[in-house]
Parts: structure tokens; C-alpha cells; sequence
């Protein structure tokens, strides 16, 4: 299955339960579009989807992205990326800043392993050239940590009302893995265990009536509900929680 069709591999039901995780309850939800579900299968291309889907959600007029586009260039400057997956944000924040990311019909290879080393076009790279991201007056990256821990859901709340979804990196704990295959749709214990791994996650918007934040991952729509699930606010500052992002633009 191709990079670009396997994130807008959504059926009906599938789009029934994502838009009934993100209906309005009181008009006090906040909701930015998750467009496509995604399916990194064998791929630990987590960080690149998760970047693919804020991007996707912060700006309504960018195609679908290729994700793999830009683990193509990560992996290239992370030793062992193709194995274990891109375990240092700095590593992909500098992937994105000098290579950008292109429309995903420009380098639509599946996601697998043996479609890794595929060299991008010269379109694919013209295109991710227009999409690397502006600098301020002071040089300053606009990749906005905005830490972990007691007041991380505060900061994200902020973050979603000012229409900017946050790139959440975080431990898999054996209470994430139990979303696996649709059996429960809530991330229920955030501390980390002795099974932990990283894992990159977008957060979308909130849901009042669960009081909890909407996250959308790139495992399919198996996972959780419709490939997204719920985070409780007042589990937002576990120890399983690494660390979070925005990216914010200069005018």
C-alpha cells in the first residue's frame, strides 16, 4: 500500500468514529482536521507521520504530505533510524528545516522497509524546498518545545486554541499498547514501565465531555478508535510523556 493511499485508507465507519470523537459538546471542544488515518506498519517512521499530520492540521491549504519523504532524510543523519525509528527531535527538526516535505503524490512509496533508500525526484524535492520552514528576525527555529509534566496540559490547550495541533512524543507503556486492535479507546496510565519504547503522536483537539485530549497516531484504523484515541487531561503530566512541540511561524 502506498505512502499517500494508506493515510487516506479511512472507510465509512472509520469516519463515523472520528467525527464522533471530535462533535462539539457544549461548543467547547476544540477540533483541527485529521484528514487521513495513517499506517506506518513496519515502518518506524512515527516522528515523520505524526510531523506529516500537524503540518496537515495547522495549515488547511497543504496537500497530503509524504511522510516518508522526510524520514528518507532523517534516517540519513540518525544512525539506525531505519531500525528503531527517529529517537531525537533535534535530528528530525533538522531533517524538516533543510529538506522540507513534499506533496505526498511526489514520493508515494509504501510503507516498507525495502522502499526506504528510494532516492526522491527532482520534483519531490523542488516541491519539499517550498515547504521548509521560515525563520524570525533573531535566526530562531519556530519547533516550540513545550516540555512535559504538571502544566503540559495547559500548554497544549493554549497551543490548540491558537489553531497549532502539538507533535507529542511519548513512552509506550503495556496500558498504550491495550488500544491495540480497537480494544479500548483511551490511553488509561501514563507512567512509564519496563516495556516502554518511544513513539511519536499528534495531538488534534480536545473532547469536553471526556475531559480528555484527542490524539491521532499513525498505527491505522485499528488502533484506539478509528486510529485515534483519547489522552484524560489529568493524565497529561505522566511519566510516559517525553516531551511535546508546536511549530510556530514568524509572520
Amino acid at each position: 500500500m502506498a505512502d499517500i493511499v494508506a493515510m487516506d485508507s479511512t472507510n465509512e465507519e472509520t469516519m463515523s468514529i472520528l467525527a464522533e470523537l471530535g462533535s462539539p459538546v457544549d461548543g467547547s471542544d476544540i477540533r483541527l482536521p485529521a484528514r487521513r488515518v495513517v499506517d506506518q506498519a513496519s515502518v518506524n517512521a512515527c516522528f515523520s507521520c505524526a510531523l506529516a499530520t500537524c503540518l496537515e492540521a495547522q495549515d488547511t491549504g497543504v496537500p497530503p504530505l509524504a511522510s516518508l519523504f522526510h524520514f528518507y532524510y532523517a534516517a540519513k543523519l540518525w544512525p539506525g533510524a531505519s531500525d528503531n525509528g527517529i529517537a531525537n527531535e533535534t535530528i528530525a527538526y533538522g531533517a524538516f528545516r533543510d529538506h522540507g516535505i513534499c506533496a505526498g503524490d511526489l514520493y508515494s512509496f509504501p510503507f516498507a522497509k525495502e522502499t526506504l533508500d528510494r532516492q526522491p525526484s527532482e520534483s519531490a524535492i523542488a516541491d519539499a524546498r517550498g515547504r521548509i520552514p521560515p525563520f524570525d528576525e533573531q535566526g530562531a527555529s519556530p519547533w516550540r518545545p513545550l516540555y512535559s509534566g504538571q502544566l503540559s496540559s495547559v500548554r497544549w490547550r493554549k497551543a490548540l486554541q491558537r489553531g497549532q495541533p502539538v507533535l507529542l512524543i511519548l513512552y509506550t507503556n503495556e496500558s498504550y499498547w491495550n488500544m491495540k486492535n480497537g480494544q479500548t479507546d483511551a490511553w488509561a496510565a501514563t507512567d512509564k514501565d519496563f516495556s516502554s519504547r518511544l513513539h511519536a503522536a499528534a495531538i488534534l483537539g480536545t473532547n469536553e465531555k471526556r475531559k480528555a485530549f484527542i490524539v491521532q497516531d499513525s498505527r491505522g484504523p485499528s488502533f484506539g478508535a478509528g486510529g485515534q484515541w483519547f489522552l484524560r487531561f489529568d493524565l497529561a503530566g505522566g511519566s510516559a510523556i517525553d516531551a511535546s512541540f508546536t511549530l510556530e511561524y514568524p509572520e
